[in-house]
This record gives C-alpha cells, structure tokens and sequence, in this order.
C-alpha cells in the first residue's frame, strides 16, 4: 500500500496514458484501476491506511519470527522466564484491548441505530413504528411528562400533517430533524417533538462534547468568572449555532429585548445601585472602559 501511495500520480498518469490496449480484457482492467486511481477520497483512504497497516504488519512479522527470542534469551534460565513474561504481557495487553472495544462499540452502535425509529416514515407508519417503550434514550424523558409523551406518541399517525402550517408547502419530504421541528409548532405534540430533538441532539462521540468544553473554557475566563449560568448557556449555544450555520458574528442580527437585558444585573448577577458611587472622572472613566469591554468581549 505505501509503494501504491507514494507512487500515486505516476500511476494515475500511466493509467490514464494506456487507457486504450488491444485485448477488452486488459482494456477494462486498466480503466477501473484509472477511475480507482481518479477518485480522490481512495487517495484519502490510503493516506489513513498505510501507516496502520504498517504498525500491524511489524507486529505480524515479529509474531512469525520461530526464533526471534533466542537471540535475546541466552542460555540462562531466568532469561527464558523474562522473555516469556514479555510475552504474557503482550497477549494481555491485546485481550484487554479487545475487550475495552467490544465495550465501547456494540452497545453504543446500537443505542444510536435505534435513532432512525425517530424518522417519519416510521414514526407515522400505523403498522411498522415501535412501541413507545422501544424508542431510543426513553429516560430523557421526565416522569411527568411520561404519560402525556407516550399519549402524543400514540396520537400522531392520525393527524393530516399536510394540512399544517409547517408542511403545507414543503410536504413531509424532509429529514428528520426539520420534520420534529414542524411537529413542535402544534402545540399539542409539543412534548413529543422535545423528546425527539433532545435524541438527535445527543453528541455520538466525545469530540463533541471536548469541543463544548473548550468553548466554555473558552468564555468562562478568570476575569469572567462571575458570569451566571444562563448567561454562560446562551453564549455557548450562540456561538455553536453560528458555527453550525457557517455564520460569522457580524451577521449576528440582535434585537432590542436583547439589548436592554444586557446589563451586569442579568450577566452577572449584580444588584442595580439607584445611588451613584461618588468617584473621580478619570476614575470613573476607567472602570466604564474596563468593564464596557469586558462586556462587549463576551458576546462579540
């Protein structure tokens, strides 16, 4: 595999070259190694391959040596004992590998395979759709919104989507995030359209939930410390959006509301002073600065 890579383009060059030989046989073998060698996510997929397939042919090729261990081992009996810890040690190592994958995978493989009964065709299928208990992370769901959750559940088949306001041009062709989002505007499915985005929301891998915490360690710095937790959500589920949508702060559109709850009271959980702090002007001066900056810092 590492010659193919490093010879890629050469390859690609002479293939796409003798595109054309006498024999049909030859000339349909060369074309399918031309379009293999064409197609960028192959040499995508080999730059990922070959160094695995590297470290596991050195592993190979030591498992098959019949007398590597001789060299190293001597005559010495307690030589022969070590070696054969090493060993041990090895097959261990790889048993408990193995097991720590087989822990990781299946289970979890299966939790987010349950997610497509959360698709429309299938949630609107009389016949086909699971049981309420069999949808996927059924304990998201609060005790006492269970009941009012699986009777919404029970309700949905019969209601003409179509007809609402949601679907009435866009139809029920759409994925499933965007359907459960056209659920949420009747207000009678409200709970069960929660449950399903709270599924599909769910992060699939740590990466997710690394890069969450990297942006509230981000914006939670020592000098803003004191934000308050809501404030701290809004934020993060601001800037996500915008990196979800390819969105810059620029094109970030506020609205009044928001620029009137902008203040230490909301942000930081200060108390307003009706009374004014008797202080300098150049003192004053500094402190609006400081502190105007460290608020425009936070949402920009």
């Amino acid at each position: 595999m590492n010659n193919i890579l490093v010879n890629w383009h050469e390859l690609k060059a002479y293939f796409e070259a003798g595109d054309n030989p006498k024999r049909y046989e030859t000339r349909y073998k060369a074309r399918l190694m031309k379009e293999m060698l064409q197609d960028r996510s192959n040499f995508l997929y080999f730059h990922f391959a070959v160094p695995i397939v590297q470290e596991l042919e050195k592993v190979n090729a030591l498992f098959q040596h019949t007398k590597e261990a001789e060299k190293y081992a001597g005559t010495g009996p307690d030589k022969q004992l070590e070696i054969q810890g090493v060993k041990i040690r090895c097959k261990d190592m790889l048993a408990e590998a193995l097991s720590q994958l087989k822990l990781r995978l299946p289970e979890s493989k299966q939790i987010f395979h349950n997610l497509a009964e959360l698709s429309p065709t299938v949630v609107l299928n009389q016949a086909t759709r699971p049981k309420f208990n069999e949808l996927p992370f059924i304990h998201t769901i609060p005790d006492k919104l269970q009941r009012q959750t699986e009777e919404q559940y029970r309700k949905i088949p019969f209601v003409d989507w179509t007809a609402q306001p949601f679907f009435s041009s866009k139809g029920l062709n759409l994925d499933t995030k965007n359907f459960w989002i056209g659920v949420r505007e009747n207000n009678s499915f409200v709970d069960l359209a929660n449950y399903a985005l709270t599924c599909l929301t769910t992060p699939v891998s740590n990466a997710t939930v690394e890069r969450i915490f990297s942006l509230v360690t981000n914006v939670k710095t020592k000098p803003r410390n004191r934000l308050q937790l809501h404030t701290l959500d809004a934020i993060v589920r601001i800037r996500s959006d915008m990196v979800l949508s390819n969105k810059c702060c620029k094109q970030f559109a506020d609205t009044q509301n928001m620029l009137r709850r902008w203040t230490s009271e909301n942000m930081y959980g200060f108390e307003s002073k009706t009374t004014p702090v008797p202080c300098t002007s150049s003192s004053s001066t500094s402190v609006t600065e400081e502190t105007g900056e460290e608020d425009i810092s936070v949402f920009i």
